[in-house]
């Protein structure tokens, strides 16, 4: 589920760091690796181990603008300044 899938062509991320797992999606956070999956442009599910934490965001969506991803990072870096 944490392997990254191997793509003919480059996927695009807004970091390039992060991949897309056979399962779930892989982050980076400050150098942290970190799991987690968003969908509908609503949901967001991120799981940073090495931290022991989870976080999930519900919205009612943003229409155009998904930032999911950007509430779950800030949530994170204020839980723990390490990934600010």
């Amino acid at each position: 589920m944490w392997t990254p899938f191997q793509y003919k062509n480059p996927f695009y991320f807004n970091n390039e760091k992060d991949e897309f797992l056979y399962g779930w999606q892989q982050y980076t956070s400050n150098g942290e690796i970190s799991y987690g999956f968003t969908g509908g442009l609503v949901t967001g599910y991120r799981k940073f181990i090495h931290q022991d934490m989870t976080i999930i965001v519900l919205t009612n969506g943003l229409k155009e603008k998904p930032i999911h991803n950007k509430i779950i990072s800030k949530i994170a870096g204020i839980v723990d300044s390490e990934l600010n």
